[in-house]
């Protein structure tokens, strides 16, 4: 790997953790969408005929909910750069392929625990 490669990967996890500090002072969004997901399944989704439209919506609540989960916290970027991934996709796949070394092996329950932590600050923000 060449300097310049560590570089950008350096700068990149600086603007992860920057925008990741800007989501983490602004709790406010995921119990937004916590209470939109809320409304939504209770008083939206079992009302409306339009079954296309309800797919449409969950699926969108769903994007919007994974987006804040990753940018939540910067804890979640750190485990992940510090394991050597870039992204949860590739954790994903070095976990299927069975591809991690020893380090990562260790770090995995750590990095698994970040993730898990942003996921329930979005789907389940009271039960922190």
């Amino acid at each position: 790997m060449g300097p310049g490669r560590k570089m950008d990967k350096t700068m990149k996890t600086e603007a992860a953790k920057t925008e990741a500090a800007k989501r983490r002072d602004d709790p406010g969004t995921a119990a937004l969408v916590s209470a939109v997901r809320a409304e939504f399944e209770t008083n939206i989704r079992g009302e409306t005929e339009n079954r296309y439209s309800a797919a449409m919506i969950a699926r969108a609540l769903l994007i919007l909910e994974r987006r804040v989960a990753g940018t939540l916290y910067t804890d979640t970027q750190q485990a992940l750069a510090d394991s050597g991934f870039d992204d949860v996709d590739a954790l994903a796949l070095a976990i299927r392929n069975r591809t991690l070394n020893a380090d990562q092996q260790t770090d995995l329950p750590r990095v698994l625990a970040a993730l898990v932590a942003a996921q329930l600050s979005v789907s389940a923000p009271d039960r922190r």
